[in-house]
């Protein structure tokens, strides 16, 4: 699971980049935010924060939230 989440924010945080922050310090800001929610297991928020900054349909994001809670 560490593997997935690893993955997972290397990808928000270069999407995000594009996505509209203004700098790396402000991606690296969020990513930090979301994995202090992911720390604590609370994936939901930490997805929700991502959510915004995600370039593909929403249902990605939830399908990536439905497969870190079966594991």
């Amino acid at each position: 699971m560490k593997i997935l989440i690893s993955l997972f924010i290397l990808f928000i945080s270069q999407s995000v980049s594009a996505e509209g922050l203004k700098s790396e310090a402000e991606t690296k800001a969020m990513s930090d935010k979301i994995m202090q929610h992911f720390i604590k297991e609370d994936f939901k928020t930490g997805l929700d924060i991502a959510k915004k900054y995600w370039p593909l349909p929403e249902v990605e994001i939830e399908g990536l939230g439905v497969t870190i809670k079966t594991q």
